[in-house]
């Protein structure tokens, strides 16, 4: 386990506390806006997707099945993550903070492909009914 060092002055552990904190709020807003996207967002593309009959591409599926979880145990995504961020904030305070600041910024990466999949999977099948229709 890595200590801190000795010769890192006061300012310079305020400055990588705040750091911390300002990626952990990147984190928890894209943590939650991609939890609303799965709860809300995705059924409504959903119920479009039904009315038009259409056949859906295996990324647009997966990406339905994927959200009806996440309806169903969304509280156990929720606690999921609360207690990722508990044992983050205890892997800060026991002096190792570069592994939690590492694993904070690749679940922000993961967070934005998710994101970035869910939209594209989202609109392939509403761009194929839009080709059709003219």
């Amino acid at each position: 386990m890595n200590k801190r060092d000795e010769t890192e002055t006061p300012l310079e552990l305020v400055d990588e506390v705040n750091h911390i904190r300002r990626i952990w709020i990147v984190q928890s807003a894209l943590f939650f806006a991609l939890l609303c996207v799965m709860l809300k967002g995705v059924p409504g593309f959903e119920r479009i997707f039904k009315d038009f009959d259409a056949e859906l591409p295996k990324s647009t599926l997966f990406m339905l099945n994927v959200a009806n979880l996440f309806t169903r145990y969304w509280y156990l995504a929720a606690g999921g993550w609360l207690l990722l961020m508990g044992a983050l904030h205890l892997l800060c305070r026991s002096g190792d903070p570069s592994t939690a600041i590492i694993i904070s910024r690749t679940m922000i990466v993961l967070e934005i492909v998710w994101i970035a999949f869910v939209a594209i999977a989202s609109f392939m099948p509403l761009w194929a009914l839009m080709r059709k229709l003219n």
